[in-house]
């Protein structure tokens, strides 16, 4: 049967190379079969059909193992870890390059390989990566392998980010961009510049950031290389989520998600549902925001995303507890605070905490949530990352204000809307504005901290960020109780209840119905 459609297909190899190899496997002319299921992996792998094209190249590494092809095995372990790459899959990608590694003794495809296991675990933040990449650094040459010099040195940056050392990230990648660059690699240069852009983003420069995401956007649609795009796409909503242009925002994942499931890259696809569920909870539909969470979150731990299971982690903890589902909360809060000592990276380490706090600030218990969000600063300070000032920044300044600590509480206020000021960041400078309205009023300008309240109102209500405004209008009313004017406190109280209704926030509505 097989020499018969070898013959019919003699001048149309590819289309029917999967039958073929099959019939010379059930013959036991394991060459044929392995040349066929090579073809077969490579015409899968052309659509996107990365589990079939798996299942072939895994037939054909059996068909080389038992004919004692040893450098064939290694060559198709390699492109097996290639197929994992493309899919997202990267710790299975890690694995099928370290056996290729294992069985390999030439010292240039040996570093080349050390390279490709770091790149892998450096995705998820595994720092499993690290020795294989300072070896790879120190063994590649550069004159031969630029391109994969390259790459090592850009996942070594990638784990400079990690660590909240982002200027040296910067440093180590600008070296990689100049060996891609010179040796004409787009993908490795895509890795680089996307690289870069989250760099840039957490040191809450996101002009600089969306530079470099447009930048790979428009190399990924000039080469033709969609993974490109998708990743352009990725930092570009969150970019727009940490500034608070949450429909653009979404906009943008949307785009990375599209791509992703066209192209069947499953690391694209989930992370583009963090970005797009935080958009959602700034903008008040929690129960949606919960739902996308939740369900990435599942696709997270699926594929072996630990990182973005950790962000998600400390999200879920906000939006829980603004569901009034404090032991759903709970239980989120010890899984991440758990995941982030595990993976030891700043930022995420931050994130989980500083949920915690959140949980410590909606109970009443402003000395703890102050001490905790203190400790964070502490933590972050002497680090190039901003992300947590940005993201903390109004609570810590309440959280200051609630136990009494009015000096403190001005002076992280003034750094906070520096920091947002220079960033660019809309929906945190607006947060500022409340917050400043409030450090008036406990100055004993009342009058006033209602006056700077009502602008914060109106521009929280000009960005779509209701839970915030429903916030901003309760404080406000506490200020009008406290001046005697009980009808513009109720005014104000039953418009934040009514927000906070829509939004699906019970306990947060409850707590202005009683104001009301």
């Amino acid at each position: 049967i097989a020499g018969a459609l070898e013959g019919l297909y003699a001048d149309k190899p590819l289309e029917c190379p999967a039958d073929l190899a099959y019939h010379y496997s059930l013959a036991g002319i394991l060459d044929r079969a392995l040349h066929y299921y090579l073809i077969a992996a490579d015409c899968a792998r052309r659509v996107f059909a990365h589990e079939e094209a798996l299942a072939y190249l895994r037939r054909a590494r059996d068909a080389a193992e038992d004919l004692d092809r040893d450098e064939q095995v290694v060559a198709i372990d390699i492109a097996i870890g290639q197929v994992h790459r493309e899919h997202g899959m990267w710790l299975l990608a890690a694995e099928a390059y370290q056996r290729a590694l294992d069985q390999t003794i030439e010292a240039p495809e040996r570093a080349r390989l050390k390279a490709l296991v770091g790149e892998a675990y450096m995705h998820v933040g595994d720092q499993r990566g690290l020795p294989y990449l300072e070896a790879a650094v120190l063994e590649l040459n550069p004159d031969a392998q630029p391109a994969q010099l390259a790459m090592a040195w850009a996942s070594l940056g990638r784990y400079q980010h990690y660590a909240a050392a982002h200027r040296q990230a910067i440093e180590y990648l600008d070296r990689a961009r100049e060996l891609a660059e010179a040796a004409g690699n787009d993908e490795v240069l895509v890795l680089v510049q996307s690289f870069l852009a989250g760099a840039y983003q957490h040191m809450g420069r996101f002009d600089e950031a969306d530079r470099w995401a447009i930048a790979t956007v428009e190399l990924g649609k000039r080469r033709g290389l969609p993974s490109a795009e998708s990743l352009g796409y990725e930092f570009l909503s969150e970019n727009a989520m940490n500034r608070g242009y949450w429909d653009e925002c979404i906009r943008y994942a949307r785009l990375n998600h599209d791509i992703g499931q066209r192209i069947g890259a499953l690391d694209r696809v989930a992370w583009a549902g963090y970005p797009q569920s935080a958009a959602w909870y700034a903008k008040g539909d929690l129960r949606r925001a919960r739902g996308l969470a939740v369900e990435t979150l599942e696709m997270a731990e699926r594929i072996g995303e630990a990182r973005l299971s950790t962000w998600l982690d400390a999200h879920l903890v906000r939006v829980c507890i603004d569901l009034d589902e404090w032991a759903v909360a709970e239980q989120y809060a010890r899984s991440g605070v758990e995941r982030a000592d595990a993976l030891g990276q700043l930022a995420l380490q931050v994130f989980n905490l500083s949920s915690g706090a959140y949980m410590h600030m909606l109970r009443g218990e402003w000395t703890e949530a102050a001490a905790i969000f203190g400790r964070l600063y502490e933590l972050s300070r002497p680090t190039d990352n901003r992300m947590g000032a940005l993201d903390n920044g109004s609570y810590h300044v309440l959280s200051l204000l609630r136990t009494g600590r009015l000096a403190e509480a001005e002076t992280l206020l003034d750094e906070f809307e520096t920091l947002a000021v220079n960033a660019g960041a809309v929906h945190p400078l607006a947060e500022a504005r409340h917050m400043r309205g409030l450090v008036l009023a406990e100055r004993g300008q009342v009058e006033e901290g209602i006056a700077v309240l009502g602008e914060a109102i109106a521009e929280l209500e000009r960005l779509g960020s209701q839970p915030a405004q429903a916030w901003t209008l309760l404080h406000r009313a506490e200020l009008h109780r406290q001046l005697g004017r009980p009808d513009d406190a109720s005014t104000d109280a039953n418009q934040s209840r009514q927000i906070f209704e829509r939004c699906g926030a019970v306990g947060h509505a409850r707590r202005a119905a009683a104001l009301a």
